[in-house]
């Protein structure tokens, strides 16, 4: 069993209600260096109507790949408003980890939402769509 995979089994996780537009999702919270560096990874599936929420305590640059994933997902990047900086859809699992693209946008960002592949497309998500964390 890879150590990631054994430090994420003990791993606790929140859950918050996030709301993009209009539609409310469970959020599964990353908050520490070690959630948001394993993410989704060796999980099979993220259930419909969730998300995982990666939260950062300032202003990031930071990379995303898709590092022993299993699923493709879309990503939505936000400033510390909680304004959409970024989106990114359909982000395939990587196959070969030597040649996994990494995903970041240009400006800093605070937040970061992954999601089922399609959402953004199914919801009309534009950088002008309302977020919000209950």
């Amino acid at each position: 069993m890879p150590i990631l995979k054994a430090i994420k089994s003990m791993l606790h996780y929140e859950h918050k209600a996030v709301v993009i537009a209009g539609k409310e999702l469970d959020a599964r919270i990353s908050d520490s260096f070690i959630k948001r560096m394993i993410g989704l990874m060796y999980e099979d599936d993220m259930p419909k109507n969730s998300c995982m929420l990666f939260v950062s305590r300032f202003s990031s640059t930071e990379s995303i790949w898709m590092k022993d994933m299993r699923f493709s997902i879309d990503i939505i990047w936000l400033d510390k408003y909680k304004h959409i900086v970024a989106t990114e859809e359909n982000v395939p699992p990587c196959k070969k980890i030597l040649f996994c693209k990494t995903y970041k946008p240009d400006i800093p960002f605070r937040f970061v939402v992954e999601l089922n592949a399609g959402f953004i497309k199914e919801n009309g998500i534009t950088k002008s769509s309302i977020i919000e964390f209950k």
